[in-house]
């Protein structure tokens, strides 16, 4: 599976020091640009 996800995106968002009061409203940005898993 990851492997299919680096073919289609090229990138991996790496967030370090994420409070999981922030986690919905980032992950809703990186989904936004198109970051899948």
């Amino acid at each position: 599976m990851l492997k299919q996800a680096l073919a289609q995106n090229g990138l991996i968002a790496i967030l370090r020091g994420l409070r999981p009061e922030e986690a919905a409203a980032i992950g809703n940005v990186l989904y936004s640009a198109g970051f899948r898993v």
